[in-house]
């Protein structure tokens, strides 16, 4: 079973373990708003069973002098905005240094105010968008750096993206294992089914889901050699070789 699937592949699959294979109590554009529900909760169950490494990328920006909050989009965007934070890291004189996530927050609005202390970023903060909001300037979420930049310098950030959109016949790499769209599959069958009042079905459908989720928590952990587990040498552990055992 391939781990590439496309939207209308997904929502088949649903129709088909709703038994609504030919209805239309259900359209698509219902069904597609489910998945991508059930996508997103899906993406927060690999998100904590194996870790941001699973999803995780990186990018970088350029800071300005003055400028104390900056916009965290996915790399190759300027609309994407990214779903979880990592490490933050700052490239000065050829050496990376960690900017550490304990940013003064209320230090860093009066910097950016009053025009003083500023100098080279040591921490930061990831804020929401209120934090210096001005009129006409975009609602997102910021790094503010802290003391504000004096400068140019170049920071990297590790971040996990904003689960993906699913479209219709673009197959797309969802699921690190062939058969975990189950999890999906059966998530969104079980609420169609409940719409219909098939509470047999439904529970049944839940069920399922769970045993995939079972599956998923298990076999999450063996994503790093941190949750693997050890190897032992058999070998070395037998009993000595005696002719009588032949």
């Amino acid at each position: 079973m391939s781990a590439v699937l496309a939207l209308d592949t997904i929502r088949a699959a649903c129709r088909v373990r709703a038994d609504m294979k030919d209805t239309l109590f259900w359209t698509d554009a219902e069904i597609d708003s489910e998945i991508h529900r059930s996508y997103a909760e899906f993406y927060d169950l690999i998100l904590e069973c194996a870790g941001p490494e699973t999803f995780m990328r990186g990018n970088s920006f350029l800071t300005a002098s003055g400028t104390a909050g900056y916009p965290l989009y996915e790399s190759g965007t300027t609309d994407a905005l990214v779903y979880k934070l990592g490490k933050v890291l700052m490239l000065d004189q050829g050496e990376f240094t960690r900017l550490e996530p304990t940013g003064d927050v209320g230090a860093i609005v009066a910097q950016q105010v009053s025009g003083v202390g500023h100098g080279k970023p040591q921490r930061c903060r990831l804020v929401g968008p209120i934090v210096l909001r001005t009129a006409g300037s975009e609602m997102t979420r910021r790094l503010l750096l802290d003391p504000v930049p004096d400068g140019v310098y170049q920071v990297v950030f590790t971040y996990v993206p904003v689960p993906p959109d699913l479209t219709t016949g673009s197959a797309q790499n969802l699921f690190p294992f062939a058969g975990w769209e189950e999890w999906v599959i059966c998530d969104v069958a079980a609420k169609m089914a409940e719409k219909e009042e098939s509470f047999d079905l439904a529970d049944r459908l839940l069920r399922r889901r769970s045993a995939a989720e079972s599956r998923i928590r298990f076999n999450a952990k063996t994503f790093s050699l941190d949750g693997a587990g050890g190897v032992r040498d058999i070998d070395s552990q037998a009993l000595p070789y005696q002719p009588w055992n032949l």
